[in-house]
């Protein structure tokens, strides 16, 4: 996928206090981002995250990024009438 958008945020990943990863806090700060005109992101790479986490959860964090794009997508199409 091309990266058409003029700038790129990097997203810091969340977690919970006791380290574990917190998907729902990373999708929601990146949606606060999207609401705010930010349209691209650079996932897990932020503060060093990428070695941190294995690649179960880098797969998992994936996945649901992709849900919320097709949630986006989907939202627009009904909203343009399509």
């Amino acid at each position: 996928m091309m990266l058409n958008e003029a700038f790129h945020i990097a997203v810091p990943t969340a977690f919970f206090a006791d380290e574990t990863l917190n998907i729902q806090g990373t999708i929601d700060h990146i949606r606060d981002l999207y609401k705010q005109g930010v349209k691209s992101v650079l996932v897990s790479g932020s503060t060093g995250e990428q070695h941190s986490l294995n690649l179960k959860e880098k797969i998992e964090l994936m996945n649901r990024l992709v849900l919320e794009e097709e949630c986006i997508w989907q939202a627009k199409n009904v909203q343009n009438g399509r």
